[in-house]
This record gives C-alpha cells, sequence and structure tokens, in this order.
C-alpha cells in the first residue's frame, strides 16, 4: 500500500491502518521531511527510514526537467 502525509492520521485512521495487516511502514522522506511533519506510528507498527534522496543532495525543483548527458560525458559503446 502507498500513501502519503501519515503525519495527518489521528489516532482513529493510525487504528484502522493496524487492523490491515500493514506490520512495518517504509518511510522514504529525507530526515529534514520527517522532522518538519513527524509521524504519530503507534508502537505496534515498525517503520524502517528509507530517504530516496542523498542527503547532500538537493531535491531536484518543481517543474525542473532532467536533463541527459552532455554529448562528451556520455559512455560510448564499442563498434560493433
Amino acid at each position: 500500500m502507498r500513501a502519503d502525509r501519515l503525519a495527518a492520521l489521528t489516532s482513529d485512521d493510525w487504528t484502522t491502518l493496524a487492523g490491515t495487516g500493514i506490520a512495518t511502514i517504509c518511510d522514504l522522506r529525507s530526515e529534514s521531511e520527517r522532522a518538519e511533519h513527524p509521524n504519530r506510528t503507534p508502537p505496534q507498527l515498525a517503520v524502517r527510514e528509507l530517504p530516496l534522496r542523498h542527503p547532500q543532495r538537493p531535491a531536484r525543483r518543481p517543474g525542473a526537467r532532467a536533463t541527459a548527458p552532455r554529448r562528451a560525458d556520455r559512455p560510448r559503446l564499442p563498434n560493433a
């Protein structure tokens, strides 16, 4: 199951979530995101913190597009 904004869950919401059989929450947010919006996870649910972003690299700006490497930076393939 994927969810967004578990920090907004009420006690009743957590009880309902725990009743689904989910035992572990994998939190993909960065440390700063977790600090800004902490979850009030009940003790019966385990939490694994697995941030997707490298802590030293800033997130891309909203709307920014990923760019392909410049031609000189692309690896060369051997001629077949």
